[in-house]
């Protein structure tokens, strides 16, 4: 990280590695298999250059938290671990990784006729910002462990991936073993009986008190200034135009009864903090015009050692990897000082003063 590179003295009690993944590739959620094994056999390399009972400790982001806790949970792997801290990990998945459910966003968020952006945005073309052929994008499919999807939500769609216009979102869509009947599904059953689902992976995880999370939102999600032709060439614009269709997903599905209004652009926070989402209760409400949180909610749900959150300078996917903000890498530097015992950080969620 840059962050490092630049404050060395900082991270001198560390050694450092940086371990990229190939994204296009299954994250592996049963830990043999994808990119939790190849993360095997790093580590297992790695763990040559020290003494036998060495511990390693993980910083990842996005996706790379998923990998990390796949590896953790298989064989108890997680027992050599000290500590996982995840920035804007998608550990309930994101609805708009499943591409039905991402249609039917842009269909509450969007004007009609807009479809073929829609088509750039998600499609199996090359070019797509989202390759619905690409499973290591689909991987990232919400887990459903709120039941939010329990029947079938069918809607008239001119979106390339459509089924005679249609698009069908139904419980199999989501990244859990569920089966049955829909046109158009993407992470199939074949793939989730190969690579595991991360609805598995979330009901056999066992190192909940290893992980610390950060997540980020972002408070204007309902800009109308963008214009659509210059979004794809924009990465911050381009997260903000996400950040309001996912707020809009729950819009219109039957029986839903959360919301995902708090969100980076990609991960909703009720996800990236990875809370107990089982009751299927949102997270936040509307008030005097803007968006909530609802605190007591976040800490009666509360699953993991500590979490923090961000907004204002710290606020999209993107800026919890690249962000300028010095209060937020002295945050990260505090909780890895906390793993290895050098500093006591708090016990409870840490949200910055309004």
């Amino acid at each position: 990280m840059e962050h490092a590179r630049t404050n060395q003295s900082a991270f001198e009690d560390f050694d450092i590695y940086i371990w990229r993944h190939d994204t296009s590739l299954p994250i592996g959620f049963n830990g043999c298999t994808g990119n939790a094994a190849q993360l095997a056999e790093y580590v297992a390399t790695l763990s040559t250059n020290y003494a036998p009972g060495a511990k390693i400790l993980f910083v990842a982001h996005s996706r790379g938290g998923l990998v990390v806790r796949a590896f953790m949970n298989y064989e108890g792997q997680g027992d050599k671990v000290l500590g996982l801290v995840t920035l804007g990990t998608p550990h309930h998945g994101s609805p708009l990784a499943v591409p039905d459910w991402a249609a039917i966003g842009w269909h509450n968020s969007m004007h009609p006729g807009t479809e073929l952006f829609f088509d750039f945005f998600m499609s199996d073309r090359e070019s797509a910002v989202f390759g619905t052929d690409r499973i290591g994008s689909l991987n990232l499919g919400w887990d459903n462990l709120d039941n939010a999807i329990s029947q079938q939500t069918v809607l008239s769609l001119n979106v390339e991936f459509a089924v005679d216009g249609k698009v069908y979102l139904t419980p199999n869509d989501m990244n859990n073993p569920s089966k049955g009947l829909d046109p158009t599904v993407f992470y199939s059953n074949i793939y989730k009986s190969k690579f595991g689902t991360l609805y598995e992976l979330n009901q056999k995880e066992k190192y909940h008190t290893k992980i610390v999370a950060f997540a980020a939102y972002q408070e204007d999600i309902n800009d109308k200034s963008l214009k659509l032709f210059e979004v794809f060439s924009d990465s911050n614009s381009l997260l903000q135009l996400s950040a309001s269709i996912l707020s809009k997903c729950h819009k219109g599905i039957i029986n839903i009864k959360s919301n995902f209004l708090l969100n980076d652009g990609l991960v909703p926070l009720q996800s990236a903090l990875f809370l107990d989402i089982s009751d299927g209760g949102p997270f936040a409400f509307y008030s005097n015009g803007r968006v909530q949180i609802n605190k007591e909610r976040l800490k009666q749900t509360k699953l993991l050692k500590r979490h923090r959150i961000f907004t204002e300078k710290v606020e999209t996917h993107l800026d919890l990897l690249h962000t300028e903000s010095l209060e937020y890498w002295r945050a990260l530097e505090e909780e890895l000082r906390c793993f290895v015992g050098h500093v006591s950080s708090h016990e409870q969620s840490i949200i910055p003063p309004r």
